[in-house]
């Protein structure tokens, strides 16, 4: 596995608005990661220097507005990532599912997301376990197909769409602050690309305090149910509402 490592975001962030900042942090962990590996990262790479790039509106707005399309598409899959605790669960499942999937080892099961809860301080046991069960519920992970995998769960179809278009849009978001690829490099291999990624974002955004443990502004959204839709709806209403006055 190569070092992808991650910039930490700075203390400012609080002071900031409360969604640009936080799709911001996202945008800025996947990328720190994908810098090291393709050389993709923008010359503005810190936070503040992403926001202060003329285009950051723009890239703002795609995200909101690619997260809302996504939640209308395939709102069970979406749901993943609706919530800060259920974002950092998924993550947590997913670069374990990932790794296990590369280097062998033990992969995703309801045991292993409580363990994954408590060790990352994301929820009790109780918490991670009705999480693994209600995605196992409504098909959002399946039985692994190996006997020897007994208990253990990998993604389905629909899932790892959604993820993938979750890592693209985000890449995406970069290339419209700087005129780069990024997005269509990774969209021509998706299936190659997303198991070294996954894994990689994945412990450093479980590692980072700040995004594990985000500020108040932040958390009265995002550790909600559909926290995370609501915060999309709001920057995609204040984007459009703001062109329309810059057309006038």
């Amino acid at each position: 596995m190569h070092d992808w490592g991650m910039t930490v975001p700075d203390k400012k962030r609080e002071r900031r608005s409360v969604c640009h900042g936080s799709i911001s942090l996202e945008c800025h962990a996947v990328t720190s990661m994908f810098e090291r590996r393709f050389h993709l990262l923008p010359e503005a790479s810190g936070i503040d220097g992403l926001m202060a790039a003329e285009a950051f509106g723009d890239a703002i707005a795609l995200l909101a507005q690619s997260f809302i399309a996504s939640h209308v598409a395939a709102p069970r899959p979406s749901a993943l990532f609706a919530s800060q605790q259920r974002w950092l669960l998924s993550q947590a499942a997913l670069a374990r599912h990932f790794r296990a999937a590369g280097a062998g080892g033990p992969g995703v099961s309801r045991r292993a997301i409580g363990h994954l809860a408590v060790q990352h301080s994301i929820a009790s046991r109780n918490t991670a376990y009705a999480f693994f069960d209600e995605i196992l519920k409504y098909g959002l992970v399946l039985p692994a197909p190996e006997e020897s995998r007994a208990g253990e769960v990998v993604p389905a179809p629909a899932a790892l769409l959604v993820l993938g278009g979750w890592y693209e849009v985000h890449l995406a978001a970069l290339d419209c602050i700087d005129g780069g690829d990024r997005g269509s490099r990774f969209r021509s291999a998706p299936e190659r690309l997303l198991p070294l990624l996954a894994p990689a974002i994945g412990d450093r955004l479980l590692a980072s305090p700040e995004i594990r443990r985000p500020g108040p502004l932040y958390r009265i959204f995002a550790w909600t149910d559909a926290g995370g839709h609501l915060m999309d709806r709001l920057v995609a209403g204040s984007t459009d509402t703001h062109r329309g006055l810059a057309a006038t």
